[in-house]
């Protein structure tokens, strides 16, 4: 009985080894149409049927690296960033295909949020976005058109859009999700104002918004919000008339400010609304429209 189980089983193997070894036998385009049917985790699980099959799912990855740049940056930019980063490891060909992202998203886990109670609590949460972001923008080549910061508490950031406004930046998105009460004010580096090619800005959290003397303007900025910012009327005023495309103004709980007058010939949509801060809220808002088609009947 025993002699009848062992060669039933060796007939077994040997059976299984022989059509591993005719699918092997095919020809390459038809392999490679069998293990594109395949899910990628179950394509990887053939590397161990035998020696032949240790490499062909690589075919996959092939596959994927041969798609025109556009498209992977397509695909690699709907990973979160640190996932991005561990494609590095598929193969050679993909080692430095993150490093050329167009997209930079980094937000902390906002599954720690109850941990936001106490100061240190923020600052872990906090160094470790850190260090993802000095990773990322230290490896970084290219162009980066899109660069999404979120940050639980203040951190000086002053580096990295210094770095970022030589990538040919057109849209910024700076949050600061500090949740307790009085939130600390933040300057904004002189290096976002270098960031001639902004198409898009978006600054939230208690920034400062202070440009410098040789501020030329966003000559290509179309969309503007300000939410719980703090800009003075000369700075705010600065800011509109060095913004000639500007078609979308939000101004959100944002201050220091007495008068909006606002001078935008392309502007087509307007939000504000006020906040209750001393020094403010006894104050009357003037807001004027001059020279744009809001203003007209």
């Amino acid at each position: 009985m025993t002699s009848q189980k062992h060669h039933h089983h060796t007939e077994v193997k040997y059976m299984v080894s022989t059509t591993l070894d005719r699918i092997s036998d095919l020809p390459w385009n038809a392999m490679h149409n069998i293990l594109g049917r395949l899910p990628m985790e179950e394509a990887v699980k053939t590397s161990i049927l035998s020696r032949k099959w240790r490499n062909k799912w690589q075919c996959l990855l092939d596959r994927i690296s041969d798609l025109p740049w556009n498209v992977i940056d397509t695909i690699l930019v709907c990973l979160p960033i640190e996932e991005a980063v561990k494609t590095s490891i598929l193969s050679k060909k993909w080692r430095n295909k993150w490093c050329s992202l167009s997209i930079l998203h980094f937000q902390y886990d906002h599954r720690y949020d109850h941990l936001l109670g106490t100061s240190e609590d923020r600052i872990v949460l906090t160094n470790n976005l850190v260090k993802i972001v000095d990773h990322v923008l230290l490896l970084h080549q290219g162009q980066v058109s899109r660069f999404f910061l979120e940050l639980p508490q203040p951190h000086n950031i002053d580096p990295w859009i210094n770095s970022l406004s030589k990538k040919g930046l057109t849209e910024l998105i700076l949050i600061l999700a500090y949740k307790r009460n009085p939130a600390p004010l933040i300057e904004l580096c002189p290096g976002l104002f270098l960031c001639s090619q902004l198409n898009k800005l978006q600054l939230i959290g208690s920034w400062v918004f202070e440009p410098p003397l040789s501020f030329r303007g966003f000559t290509c900025l179309t969309f503007l919000c300000l939410y719980n910012v703090i800009i003075s009327d000369g700075d705010l005023d600065k800011l509109f008339h060095s913004c000639p495309l500007l078609e979308n103004f939000r101004s959100i709980q944002s201050f220091g400010f007495t008068a909006l007058r606002v001078v935008s010939p392309r502007l087509k949509s307007f939000k504000y609304r006020e906040m209750g801060q001393p020094g403010v809220q006894d104050k009357r808002l003037v807001i004027s429209f001059e020279n744009n088609p809001i203003s007209r009947p």
